[in-house]
C-alpha cells in the first residue's frame, strides 16, 4: 500500500496529467459536464458490477475512471470559475466534518443506529436551511420589485414638484396613475 505521501502524489501527478491533456488533447479539450455525463454514469455501473463480483482489481480500476471523472469535472469547473478541485474537496470535507459531530464535536453516540438518526437529523436541518434560504431569497426579489416600484411612484412625484405641477390634488391623482 501507499504511504500519504505517495498518495498526495500521485493525486497531483492526476491533476497535472489532467490539466495536460485539457490543454493538448483534441477529444478532451472538446468535453463538457453534459458530454462526460453518460460516461460517467457508465462507469458509475461498471464499478457497481466489479463489486457484485468481488473483484478487488477491476475495482480498482474502476474506481480510477470515476476518479479520472471527479477531477475531469472539476478541471471543466475551473476553467469557468465556477469550482476548482480544491474546492470541491473542502466542500466535502466540511460536509463529512458537520455531519459527524459524534467525531468533531461533543455529540456522544452509542452505536451505529444513532449515528444514522443524527446524520437524518442533521440532512434534515440543512435541507430546511436550504428551503429557507430559497424563501429568503424569493421574499428579498419580492420586496426588491416593491421598493423599486415605490421608487419609481417617488421619481416621479419630485419630478412633478420640480416641474411646478399645479395643485396638491394633481400630484395625488398621478401619483395614483402610477401605481
Amino acid at each position: 500500500m501507499s504511504t500519504r505521501k505517495e498518495q498526495l502524489k500521485a493525486l497531483d501527478r492526476l491533476l497535472t496529467i489532467m490539466d495536460e491533456l485539457r490543454e493538448q488533447c483534441p477529444w478532451d479539450r472538446k468535453q463538457t459536464f453534459e458530454s462526460l455525463r453518460h460516461l460517467t454514469i457508465e462507469e458509475t455501473y461498471e464499478l457497481a458490477d466489479a463489486i457484485l463480483d468481488k473483484d478487488h482489481k477491476a475495482m480498482e480500476g474502476e474506481l480510477g475512471d470515476l476518479l479520472l471523472h471527479v477531477f475531469f469535472y472539476a478541471k471543466i469547473g475551473s476553467e469557468s470559475g465556477a469550482f476548482d478541485m480544491g474546492t470541491v474537496a473542502n466542500a466535502i470535507s466540511e460536509k463529512l466534518i458537520n455531519r459527524h459531530p459524534h467525531i468533531y464535536g461533543d455529540l456522544e453516540v452509542a452505536d451505529e443506529e444513532e449515528v444514522k438518526k443524527n446524520w437524518e437529523q442533521l440532512k434534515l436541518k440543512e435541507d430546511e436551511l436550504a428551503r429557507y434560504l430559497e424563501l429568503n431569497s424569493a421574499e428579498q426579489k419580492k420586496l426588491q420589485r416593491n421598493l423599486d416600484l415605490n421608487n419609481e411612484i417617488l421619481s416621479r412625484l419630485q419630478n412633478l414638484v420640480r416641474e411646478g405641477a399645479g395643485s396638491e390634488l394633481q400630484l395625488l391623482e398621478q401619483g395614483n396613475r402610477v401605481s
